[in-house]
Formats: structure tokens, C-alpha cells, sequence
């Protein structure tokens, strides 16, 4: 695997990049006391894994603001903004094009993606376009591309590096810098501000590193998913409850 200046990429710059994903995705879950406390800790873990600067900075106010927070105030936020009609939905259906039919077919490739890399049903996560769960499936691709890398597994790396690049191309790319500038614009609270601009900023970097472009454009506006009826997956694949253990958990 290569980044777009045709400069191979080490496993260290992978597990850090997979770490600031997967934060990413910690922090637009639903933040309440518990998962404020892991993004601060996981943001520190983060910090450790790069010399860079202005990423430094970045994280360190993640870790700062997710202290500050109070959840009882972020929960009302976050919901008023991301459910439903929410002007700042962290859905994939609510950006894409298509309705029915269509938007099952986007939830079952997602869903496809997830059961292929081996993730388990876990009953209480998100549904499968929520950004928090694309991004944790995304990250754990670039933990995977790292450990072929390492171990010098060539298959492996190969198609997982090729699996993040196609994710990228036609999910996460598509929809979630769109999702996440949104997000930042609308939220009053520091901790959604700051969750938003660092989650943007991750994605963008990711699509330039692999050189790729969305497949389709998002919509400008969501819409509201739920009151077209949300497609029926209870029977699909879903994310991992517990991921495969990596050095950034």
C-alpha cells in the first residue's frame, strides 16, 4: 500500500490513522457519561501515536473538551440535531440518493461489507449507515491493512487497503465530511464543534491519502429517514459489538 505520493505507508502512520478514525467515530456516538470518558481516553492514546503538531493540538482539545462536557447537556444537543428531522443527521440515508428500494440495497452492501471482515450482530449498535459504525469498520480495515503490513502478509494487505479505499469510495466518502461540516455548523456546544471539525478533517486526509473520490454526491439537505420507513434489517449483518483487539482500544 501506497499514499497518493507513491511513498509507502508504514504500519505506525496505519494504527494512528486508524486510531483518529475510530475516535472519530466515538465521538459522533451518542455522548453520554460513559462514552465521554472513553473518547478522553482514547483521544490521549491517540496523541501518543503521532509527532504531528496540529494533530497533537487537535486531540488535546478533544480530550479537553470531552472532560469539560456534561453529558445530561450534550445528550439534548446531539439528539435535536442528529435524530429524525435533525438538521446535521449522521445517517448515510439521509444524504444519499434513492428512498426504498434503493436505500435498502445501500444498507445491505454496508451490511454486506461488514459481515465479509467477519463483524458480528450486536443487537443494540446503531444502524449500519450511523456514522459512529461506518467509521469504527473503516478503522478496524486500517488495523487489518497495518497487520499484513507488519506480519508481511501480502493478501491481507492488499484486501484491506483495497476494502478502505472502495468503503471510502462509496459510503464514508460520500456523505460524512458533508454530515460532519453540518454538524459543526449547527452545534452551540465546544465538544459537537470540535467532534465535527476533527471527524471532517480525519475523513478528508483519508480520501487524499488513497487518491479516491465520493462515487455519488449527497444531498445538501438530509431528509428524514424515519418518515419514509426505515427498510426492515433486522435479519442483516451488523457491526462488531467487540471489535478485533488493536493497539488503539
Amino acid at each position: 500500500m501506497a499514499t497518493d505520493d507513491a511513498r509507502p505507508v508504514t504500519p505506525g502512520e496505519l494504527v494512528f490513522r486508524a486510531g483518529l478514525t475510530r475516535l472519530a467515530g466515538r465521538i459522533l456516538g451518542y455522548p453520554d457519561r460513559e462514552a465521554l470518558a472513553e473518547i478522553h481516553d482514547l483521544a490521549e492514546k491517540v496523541r501518543t501515536l503521532t509527532g504531528d503538531e496540529s494533530w497533537q493540538a487537535r486531540l488535546d482539545n478533544v480530550a479537553e473538551q470531552a472532560a469539560a462536557a456534561s453529558s445530561d447537556e450534550l445528550e439534548g444537543e446531539y439528539l435535536a440535531l442528529t435524530e429524525g428531522n435533525g438538521r446535521a443527521s449522521l445517517a448515510e440515508g439521509s444524504y444519499a440518493p434513492g428512498v426504498g428500494a434503493a436505500l435498502e440495497l445501500r444498507l445491505a452492501d454496508l451490511s454486506g461489507y461488514y459481515a465479509a471482515f467477519g463483524m458480528e450482530r450486536d443487537p443494540g449498535a446503531p444502524r449500519p449507515d450511523h456514522a459512529s459504525v461506518e467509521l469504527e469498520f473503516y478503522s478496524e480495515l486500517l488495523l487489518r491493512t497495518a497487520y499484513g503490513i507488519e506480519t508481511g502478509d501480502a493478501e491481507q494487505e492488499a484486501i484491506c487497503s483495497d476494502a478502505a479505499r472502495n468503503f471510502l469510495a462509496q459510503h464514508l466518502g460520500g456523505w460524512l465530511p458533508l454530515a460532519a461540516e453540518r454538524l459543526g455548523q449547527q452545534a452551540e456546544s465546544g465538544h459537537l464543534v470540535g467532534a465535527a471539525g476533527l471527524a471532517r478533517t480525519a475523513l478528508v486526509a483519508e480520501m487524499k491519502t488513497f487518491g479516491v473520490s465520493p462515487a455519488w454526491r449527497p444531498a445538501e439537505k438530509p431528509r428524514d429517514v424515519a418518515e419514509e420507513g426505515p427498510p426492515d434489517c433486522a435479519g442483516c449483518p451488523s457491526p462488531v459489538a467487540e471489535p478485533i483487539a488493536s493497539p488503539v482500544r
